[in-house]
């Protein structure tokens, strides 16, 4: 089974994944913090294809833990979540994205469609 790691800094939001997946028939690890979601990942990192970085603090630092993750593992596929209303965050993000060499895959701005982001979460497992 293609496991799928979150980890983001809000747990209102946690739930509300863990109940997305639930609803979707996705396997999911769920982490809070950085420090276990790195440990999650390094644990099982031949397993893990996606990883779903959410940030709505400014202290998660989504993309430095998506080089992080990234240096562990190249192939693995990194969606970051975020909030659109920091122009200079979202700025670094979109230089990324169009770098030679990314560390995330895919950027989602939060409120987001939960039916574009299923599809494009069920688009991208089927490719891996």
């Amino acid at each position: 089974m293609k496991k799928i790691l979150v980890i983001f800094d809000s747990s209102d939001m946690l739930t509300v994944l863990r109940e997305f997946f639930k609803q979707y028939g996705l396997f999911g690890l769920f982490a809070m913090e950085k420090k276990r979601g790195l440990e999650f990942f390094e644990e099982n990192r031949e397993e893990i294809k996606v990883v779903i970085i959410g940030t709505c603090s400014p202290e998660m630092m989504g993309l430095e833990l998506a080089a992080e993750i990234k240096r562990l593992n190249s192939s693995v596929y990194v969606i970051l979540i975020g909030a659109n209303d920091d122009a200079e965050f979202t700025k670094e993000v979109m230089k990324n994205l169009e770098a030679e060499d990314p560390c995330i895959n895919d950027f989602r701005a939060i409120p987001f469609s939960s039916s574009e982001f299923t599809e494009s979460l069920k688009n991208t497992l089927q490719k891996m």
